[in-house]
């Protein structure tokens, strides 16, 4: 840009990219579109503060307009990437929350485990000493038996 036309062209730019950034997309465009053309408009000559000023030469036009265009593409650009950005974080958040279920889960069921292993390990321990007793009884039985018909045979 020629200096002559001062901070027309950086503000152009500027005001592009925030529009960008503070309205929708298709608002955003359409705001870019309307500062491109007050922008060549203002290059194209006229009277302001009841001075005239010469129209630019047509490369400074085609230079303030392609600085236009690359800054809003690329504030939309960044736009884009920031949206895409905030939507994997919220999904690194969503899965950070489900990752915290799926291990509250877990514990859950690995206390269930052991509570049901001691369980299962008590119901053994009273199985097996009621067929020891069973057992126990019946022999005893069987020997009182035993002796009761050898006393009755002597």
């Amino acid at each position: 840009m020629a200096c002559r036309w001062g901070l027309l062209a950086p503000l152009a730019a500027a005001l592009a990219v925030e529009a960008a950034a503070c309205y929708p997309a298709p608002a955003a465009a359409l705001c870019q579109a309307g500062i491109l053309a007050l922008g060549l408009r203002g290059l194209a000559g006229g009277e302001a503060w009841e001075s005239a000023y010469p129209p630019a030469p047509l490369g400074d036009r085609l230079d303030f307009a392609f600085l236009i265009l690359v800054a809003s593409i690329l504030a939309l650009a960044c736009r884009s990437a920031s949206s895409r950005l905030d939507r994997r974080e919220a999904d690194v958040e969503r899965l950070d929350r489900s990752i915290a279920q799926l291990v509250d889960a877990n514990m859950g069921f690995q206390r269930y485990a052991v509570a049901a292993g001691a369980s299962s390990a008590e119901r053994e321990r009273k199985r097996i000493s009621r067929d020891i007793y069973d057992t126990a009884v019946h022999s005893l039985v069987g020997i009182i038996m035993l002796a009761e018909s050898a006393t009755d045979r002597l």
